[in-house]
């Protein structure tokens, strides 16, 4: 019993550390080798595009996938534990990193001059919201082993009980908002 407990934290301790060194490769080396070679272009997108966040964040989601492989290999009754959170991480971590791809949209919008007159940063942000909105949907099926449609498919009819009840004050914001857009 305490032999396969060892075998276990051992085990742990060696996805963490590979894990770890996944993301330290991927910011450091992998960065300066990238963010190098696209400052020697003379296209301008790939500087705006690629910057050090966009590798932090390239990091923390190759490193659970990384360790997601190396544990597939390995059988241990409570492994599903690790799985959950591994996945949990790998949304967060996709979440992130498109996130991070968007801002370097943003970054290569705004370089020119018509982003003056027309930003979509705004657009980013609701796009953003909606992802986090979703990504949270996925992880709460991931904790609960239930399909992200059943939750889904719950959210709305409490959304639709709490919109009947607060009608009249959502109409009521809903009316102040176009007051203050009219002025």
């Amino acid at each position: 019993e305490w032999v396969a407990l060892i075998n276990v934290a051992f085990t742990i301790i060696v996805l963490l550390l590979v894990g770890w060194l996944v993301n330290y490769v991927t910011r450091k080396w992998v960065a300066r080798l990238v963010i190098k070679l696209s400052s020697k272009t003379s296209n301008r997108w790939d500087d705006l595009m690629f910057d050090q966040t966009f590798f932090n964040r390239l990091g923390m989601l190759l490193a659970p996938i990384t360790v997601r492989v190396i544990l597939g290999t390995i059988t241990w009754k409570y492994s599903y534990i690790i799985n959950d959170i591994i996945s949990v991480w790998v949304v967060v971590a996709s979440i992130m990193m498109v996130s991070a791809v968007m801002a370097g949209v943003n970054r290569i919008y705004e370089s020119y001059p018509a982003s003056r007159d027309r930003p979509i940063k705004v657009f980013i942000q609701v796009f953003e919201i909606f992802l986090w909105c979703a990504g949270l949907m996925v992880v709460i099926s991931i904790f609960t082993d239930q399909n992200v449609m059943a939750l889904l498919g719950g959210l709305t009819a409490f959304a639709a009980v709490i919109m009947l009840i607060f009608q009249d004050s959502i109409l009521g914001f809903v009316a102040g908002l176009q007051l203050h857009g009219n002025k």
